[in-house]
């Protein structure tokens, strides 16, 4: 019982972590581009071709699959979504790690 009240609550201090490496990771193993994923962006809903989130989205896609100019023309703030979320998942592994890098 004692190792499983250790890991919820070391579960629950990294959570973000655990969330944004789970996002990425998605990521990284989908495909920017089809009509086969679920959104839950209500303007695709609508039928609007295009939303600004949904570029974003298909941005980092294609950055983490390594086609670096579709993820430009897709969105310009791609690759700095990618890093914010990696600075957040280092900031978090670090925390736990009790070390002061970032």
């Amino acid at each position: 019982m004692a190792i499983a009240n250790r890991a919820y609550k070391h579960l629950k201090k990294h959570l973000e972590g655990f969330v944004w490496f789970g996002a990425l990771l998605s990521m990284m193993l989908s495909q920017p581009i089809g009509d086969e994923h679920f959104s839950l962006c209500p303007i695709a809903w609508a039928g609007i071709p295009y939303c600004p989130g949904c570029g974003l989205g298909r941005s980092m896609i294609f950055l983490l699959n390594g086609q670096f100019l579709e993820s430009l023309s897709m969105h310009p703030l791609g690759l700095l979504a990618v890093m914010v979320l990696t600075l957040r998942i280092l900031k978090n592994l670090f925390t736990s790690l009790n070390l002061n890098l970032l």
